[in-house]
């Protein structure tokens, strides 16, 4: 594990390329490591996130894209959704069919 950056380097503002090629885990002012992230604003496949830089003082936005998805865990496969549909439909339809007089065990006429 490497320990974190404390000295400022004096050797200009990162590009975005340079900024990207660290990782985003640098100020890209003094490239100390000894940054925090504080508010996410995530709209969609998009979002930013205030940081600071502890050592030089220096904030910025960083702007995040979402480019994918990993680790998905599928829930139910489209025939167990649809099983599960056919026997909410099956219980609609049985308790319609309760509510017009079907099934009517008393044996009056109406």
């Amino acid at each position: 594990m490497s320990k974190p950056t404390t000295k400022v380097h004096n050797i200009g503002v990162l590009s975005d390329r340079q900024y990207l090629k660290q990782s985003a885990a640098v100020c890209p002012v003094c490239q100390s490591s000894q940054i925090t992230s504080e508010t996410v604003d995530a709209d969609g496949a998009s979002g930013s996130a205030n940081v600071t830089c502890t050592v030089c003082g220096s904030q910025w936005t960083d702007i995040w894209r979402v480019t994918g998805y990993d680790n998905l865990n599928e829930g139910m496969s489209e025939a167990e959704i649809e099983a599960i549909e056919a026997k909410v439909e099956k219980v609609r339809k049985d308790k319609e069919n309760q509510g017009h007089g079907h099934g009517n065990q008393g044996g009056k006429k109406k």
